[in-house]
Formats: C-alpha cells, sequence, structure tokens
C-alpha cells in the first residue's frame, strides 16, 4: 500500500514538473516573439541592411568573410548599428543579457571576426536586429 502511494505521489510531482517545463516553454516561445516584433521594428537602411545580410550568412555557414560587408557603409552607418546590436539597446522587458551577449561576441572573435563584425553578429543574435530569417 505505502509503496502505491509513493507512486501515486511521484505520478502527481512529474505531472506538475511537465506543466510547469510546458508553462516555460510557451511563456519563452510568446517573449521571443514580442522581442522579433521589437526587432523587426528598428529602423535599418537598405545598405545596412545587406551588409547585415552577408555578414549573418557568413556567421551561419561559420566563415569569416574575405571582404568585409560593413566596408561597404559610412562610419555613421556602422556605428548605428553597433549602437542598435549593443546589449544596452535590448528592451528592459526582454532583460539585457550582457553575459549572453558577450559570450556570443567572444566566441566571434575567437573565430576570427573583427572587432565590429563580433558586435554585430553578437547583436544579430541576441537583439535580434536586422535578421530576414525572423
Amino acid at each position: 500500500m505505502f509503496k502505491i502511494v509513493l507512486i501515486i505521489i511521484g505520478l502527481i510531482i512529474l505531472v506538475f514538473l511537465g506543466l510547469f517545463v510546458v508553462l516555460a516553454i510557451s511563456a519563452t516561445i510568446k517573449r521571443n516573439k514580442r522581442l522579433d516584433e521589437w526587432a523587426k521594428s528598428v529602423p535599418i537602411s537598405e545598405e545596412q541592411q545587406i551588409a547585415m545580410d552577408k555578414l549573418w550568412a557568413a556567421f551561419k555557414l561559420n566563415l569569416v568573410p574575405e571582404i568585409d560587408p560593413l566596408s561597404k557603409i559610412s562610419k555613421a552607418d556602422l556605428e548605428y548599428l553597433k549602437t542598435i546590436c549593443s546589449p544596452q539597446h535590448r528592451p528592459e522587458e526582454f532583460g539585457s543579457g550582457e553575459s549572453i551577449w558577450l559570450a556570443i561576441f567572444l566566441s566571434q572573435r575567437k573565430k576570427g571576426y573583427s572587432l565590429d563584425q563580433a558586435v554585430i553578429i553578437a547583436g544579430m543574435g541576441h537583439n535580434r536586429v536586422g535578421r530576414r530569417d525572423i
């Protein structure tokens, strides 16, 4: 009888844990959708978008581009991209996630990406700005 009670309690605990995991995943998906909507609302010029697309494509292939796509945009455009890709630009409701951003940035630097390229890739990954695949 005692074993049956323990089994029933164990099953109840498993059901509650399963529900907790489902709710956590659901909340994360909803939050990411809101972050994606915010990211799509960030203004980016066509020239900036082209540079970001080329850099993101190289990143997805795990290649450092031979010709830096960021060299095709003005210094002012580059500074703007670095601003919107910074962890400080991410809305507070999604959390700054500076440690996640930094981890992405550092991993890209280790792969050989330039300072500016790593900043943009980290921002595209973490802030999700400039991505056409969301």
